[in-house]
C-alpha cells in the first residue's frame, strides 16, 4: 500500500486529476481524466514533467517495487519499469557525465526522481556560473552546451533563460566586483534582486561581513581615534539601500554591537538574545544568522536523541538550548514530550493502566511509541477475548474481562463496540423468543438508547420482530455516544 500524501498539493492542472501515488518521499505522480500523467516534485510543489499516453482517462496508479501500473478507463493497463537504465544513469552521474545521464532521462523520465539524480541539483549552481561567464565572453553556444543536459528540469531551463535575458546587468555587476567597486556592486544587486543569488554576490557579502567585524573591533577599543576610524570606514556603506539601516545603527549604537560581540565570544547566548530582543536591528547582522544556525543544528541533535530514546542526552542539550531564546518555546515543548515519554515508560513498568492512557490522551505522539504499542496490545487481546462473550450476550463476562479498562477514556469507544454487540445480542435473543413477559421492553429499549441512541441496529431488530410499537414513546436523543457519560452494565434488560 502506498504511503499517503502528507500535505495538500497546491497545483493547477489543465485536466481534472483522477489518481495520485507517491514514488518516494519527494515525488508524486498525478493522473488525469485526459491522457496526461504528471511527475510532481512534492517537496517544491512543481510539475517537473508531463507524460502523454495514447489512451484517454487514467483511472488508477500503483507502484509495486520499481514498476508503475497505469490503469485506463478503457480497461487497459500499462506497466512501466521506472528503474530502466538506472545503473548506467548512476554511473554517468558519478563520473560527472551529465550529457549521457540526461540522454538516459529522455528514455526513462522516472530516472529524474531517483536519489542519484540529486547530483544534477548539486552541480547546477557551478554550471550556471560557468554558463554566465561564457555568455559574458560571447561563447553563447558553449554556455548552452554545458547547461542543456540540465534542462529536463524546467526550473533550470527557466533560470538559464532568465540569466540570458538579464546578462547585461550581470556583466556590469561582475565588472564592478572585478574592479573592486563593491559599493556599486551592492547598489546594483539591490536594484536587481536576482543578482543576490549568484556566487559573485557571496564574494562581496563576505567582504562586507569582514568590514563590519573589523569596525566592531575598532569600536571595542573605546578610544576616540579608533572610534572615529571605525565610523569613517563604515559610513561610506550607508549609500547602499540594503545596508543603510545596519550602518546607521552601527554609527549611533556601536556600544550595543560591541556588547553583542562580547556575549557571542563568551558563548553567553542568553544575554545575547536578550540584547537582540531589546535591539531588533541586531538581527540584520550576518552573525545573528550564524547564531540561529547553531541553534538549528543543536535542535536537530535534540530531535535525533529524542527519536533514538536517548532522553538524558536530549535533556542535557535542551538545558543548553534554552539560552537560545528564539528556540525556548519549541525546546520547552520538546522537554515536556520527553518528560511524558519517560513517565510513560515508568507507568508501563509498574502497569499503571490509568496513568498510561491519560498520558497518551494528553500527548498523541506517544501513541506511536513502541512501548505504548506493546502495552496497548494487551488491551486489544482482551477486547478480542471479550468479543466472543459479547456475541453470546454475556455482559458479565465482558465486564470481567475488560474491568481494568472500563473507566479509561482512551479505550471507551472500543469497549463500547463490545457492549453494543452484547446488548443487541441480549435484545434479539429475547425478542425472538418473546417468552419472558417479565421484561419491561420500553424501559429496556430506553436504556439501550441512552447508551447508543436510536440507531439502525435497534430499529432493524424492532422491525424484524414486530416491536416497533415499543419504540413509539422513546425519545431519540440523536446522540450515539451517550456511553461516554454512563457506566456500562451487564445487561440492558429491565425486569419487573
Amino acid at each position: 500500500m502506498q504511503e499517503k500524501v502528507r500535505k495538500e498539493l497546491k497545483l493547477e492542472f489543465d485536466e481534472w486529476p483522477t489518481s495520485l501515488v507517491n514514488i518516494n518521499q519527494n515525488y508524486v505522480l498525478v493522473g488525469t481524466k485526459g491522457k496526461c500523467l504528471h511527475i510532481v516534485d512534492y517537496s517544491k510543489e512543481v510539475i517537473l514533467h508531463t507524460i502523454t499516453f495514447d489512451n484517454k482517462g487514467i483511472t488508477s496508479l500503483q507502484v509495486d517495487d520499481h514498476r508503475l501500473y497505469v490503469g485506463f478507463i478503457d480497461g487497459e493497463v500499462k506497466i512501466i519499469d521506472m528503474q530502466s537504465n538506472l545503473d548506467l544513469f548512476a554511473l554517468n552521474l558519478k563520473l560527472n557525465k551529465f550529457q549521457e545521464a540526461s540522454e538516459l532521462i529522455q528514455k526513462n523520465l522516472f530516472l529524474m526522481t531517483h536519489d542519484s539524480a540529486k547530483k544534477f541539483d548539486e552541480a547546477w549552481p557551478d554550471i550556471l556560473e560557468k554558463a554566465k561567464r561564457l555568455i559574458l565572453s560571447g561563447n553563447l553556444d558553449e554556455a548552452k552546451k554545458i547547461a542543456e543536459p540540465f534542462f529536463f528540469d524546467i526550473r533550470k531551463n527557466d533560470e538559464f533563460l532568465f540569466c540570458l535575458g538579464n546578462i547585461k546587468e550581470y556583466g556590469l555587476f561582475v565588472e564592478h566586483i572585478e574592479n573592486k567597486k563593491y559599493i556599486e556592486a551592492f547598489k546594483l544587486a539591490d536594484k536587481y534582486e536576482y543578482l543576490k543569488n549568484s556566487q559573485d554576490f557571496e564574494v562581496i557579502q563576505k567582504y562586507f561581513i569582514r568590514v563590519v567585524h573589523d569596525v566592531k573591533l575598532l569600536f571595542g577599543k573605546g578610544d576616540d581615534i579608533s572610534i572615529n576610524q571605525a565610523k569613517k570606514i563604515i559610513r561610506e556603506y550607508a549609500v547602499i539601500p540594503s545596508k543603510e539601516n545596519l550602518v546607521n545603527n552601527l554609527l549611533v549604537k556601536y556600544k550595543v554591537f560591541v556588547h553583542a560581540e562580547r556575549f557571542i565570544k563568551n558563548r553567553d547566548f542568553k544575554s545575547y538574545f536578550i540584547l537582540v530582543q531589546q535591539n531588533e536591528f541586531l538581527q540584520e547582522e550576518e552573525i545573528y544568522n550564524r547564531v540561529i544556525q547553531i541553534g538549528n543544528l543543536t535542535f536537530a541533535k535534540l530531535n535525533n536523541h529524542e527519536q533514538e530514546n536517548n532522553y538524558e542526552q536530549a535533556l542535557n542539550i535542551a538545558r543548553y538550548l534554552r539560552d537560545f531564546l528564539p528556540f525556548k518555546k519549541d525546546v520547552d515543548k520538546k522537554v515536556d514530550i520527553i518528560n511524558k515519554r519517560t513517565s510513560l515508560i515508568e507507568n508501563i513498568s509498574s502497569n499503571n493502566i490509568d496513568a498510561v492512557y491519560k498520558l497518551v490522551d494528553q500527548e498523541s505522539s506517544l501513541e506511536l511509541s513502541s512501548q505504548f504499542l506493546s502495552f496497548h496490545k494487551n488491551f486489544l487481546e482482551l477486547k478480542e477475548e471479550a468479543h466472543e462473550a459479547a456475541v453470546n450476550g454475556d455482559g458479565t463476562a465482558v465486564m470481567t474481562i475488560l474491568k481494568q479498562y472500563l473507566d479509561i477514556k482512551y479505550t471507551i469507544h472500543l469497549i463500547a463496540q463490545e457492549f453494543k454487540l452484547t446488548y443487541l445480542s441480549q435484545i434479539e435473543t429475547h425478542m425472538s423468543a418473546n417468552s419472558n413477559p417479565a421484561i419491561k421492553w420500553p424501559e429496556s429499549l430506553k436504556l439501550y438508547v441512552s447508551y447508543f441512541g436510536l440507531d439502525y441496529e435497534l430499529s432493524h431488530l424492532c422491525e424484524k420482530y414486530n416491536f416497533n410499537d415499543r419504540l413509539k414513546n422513546i425519545e431519540n436523543p440523536n446522540c450515539f455516544n451517550g456511553y461516554e457519560n454512563l457506566k456500562f452494565v451487564p445487561s440492558v434488560l429491565v425486569y419487573g
